[in-house]
């Protein structure tokens, strides 16, 4: 849980939340997820390999060069 809202602000949160989530790189956000939801089944050591592998595929995407780009040039990144 990040966020709590009362329940009639609820579809206004979530579309927030989705909009949020549509402007980042996909393959980062596919790594997250996986990364959480294996991690969850191994043991601390073994999560932390498979967090640096995650890490290291970001780290060498294109998506993070135009990420860092845009952020020196103090524009939204265009990702792919």
């Amino acid at each position: 849980v990040n966020r709590v809202v009362p329940d009639d602000a609820l579809q206004d949160a979530a579309r927030e939340f989705v909009m949020l989530l549509s402007k980042r790189a996909r393959r980062t956000t596919q790594l997250l997820k996986e990364a959480v939801y294996q991690g969850m089944d191994k043991s601390l050591e073994d999560g932390l390999v498979l967090e640096g592998q995650a890490i290291s595929e970001v780290l060498a995407s294109q998506n993070y060069a135009e990420g860092l780009a845009a952020f020196e040039e103090r524009r939204e990144p265009k990702l792919l």
